[in-house]
C-alpha cells in the first residue's frame, strides 16, 4: 500500500507532499514429512522440508539432546540418528528470502523402539563328524522370536529353525557360520555369527 502524507500551513501552496510504499511479505508456511516416523534404536531416519515460499534457512531441532551437537542441523532435508529409545519432539524453524520467519513444533512425533541384543553360545563348539550333534543355547536380551541358519545348505530344510535353543546335525566336516537372528514386539532386530567347526575322523 502508498501512504501519502499531506502538509498544510500558513506560507501558501503547494502543500508539501511526501508518499512511502509499504510492503507486506508472506509469513512462511512452515511444513516437513519423514520417511517414518517409527524406529528401532540406532535408528536413521531421512526428514523433508515442504514449507513456502521462497525458504532460503533452516533450523532443525530433533528433540534429542544426548546427540549433543548433532541434536540440531541447518540442512533443508537433514538425516538425524536416534540411538536411545524414546519419544521425541521435532520442530523446524525457517526464513524466507524475504526475511520472514516461521516455526512448528510437532511433540513426540518420532517413536523409538528399544532393540533386541542377539548372543547365543554353542555346545560344543568344535566337534568331529562323526559326532556332529551341536547344541545351541539362545542368551538373547529382549527378544520374543528367534531365527537360525546353520549355513549347513546341505541339511536343506533343517538348515533352518525358529526353536529358542535348536539342536542341528551338521552333514560334512567344514566350518560353519551360524546366525541367529531375534526380533521383539516392536519389529525390531539384531543378529550375531558364531563359527561351528566339524572335523574330520
Amino acid at each position: 500500500t502508498t501512504y501519502t502524507v499531506t502538509v498544510y500551513d500558513n506560507c501558501g501552496t503547494p502543500a508539501a507532499i511526501d508518499s512511502v510504499i509499504i510492503t507486506v511479505y508472506e509469513t512462511p508456511n512452515v511444513y516437513f514429512n519423514a520417511e517414518t516416523f517409527k524406529g528401532c534404536t540406532s535408528a536413521e531416519i531421512q526428514f523433508y522440508d515442504l514449507s513456502s515460499p521462497n525458504i532460503i534457512s533452516w533450523t532443525w531441532n530433533f528433540g534429542d539432546i544426548a546427540s549433543g551437537i548433532n541434536n540440531t542441523s541447518e540442512l533443508q532435508n537433514p538425516i538425524h540418528f536416534f540411538e536411545s529409545q524414546g519419544d521425541y519432539d521435532i520442530s523446524l524453524s525457517v526464513t524466507s528470502i524475504n526475511g520472514c520467519t516461521n516455526s512448528i513444533s510437532h511433540p513426540s512425533l518420532v517413536n523409538i523402539f528399544p532393540s533386541p541384543i542377539a548372543i547365543f553360545n554353542a555346545n560344543p563348539q568344535a566337534t568331529t563328524i562323526s559326532d556332529p550333534t551341536v547344541m545351541f543355547y539362545d542368551q538373547s536380551i529382549g527378544a520374543n522370536s528367534w531365527l537360525w541358519d546353520f549355513g549347513d545348505i546341505n541339511s536343506g530344510s533343517n538348515n533352518y529353525s525358529t526353536y529358542i535353543n535348536p539342536i542341528h546335525n551338521f552333514t560334512d566336516a567344514g566350518v560353519y557360520d551360524v546366525w541367529l537372528v531375534v526380533g521383539n514386539e516392536y519389529y525390531c532386530f539384531d543378529s550375531t555369527v558364531l563359527k561351528i567347526t566339524i572335523k574330520d575322523e
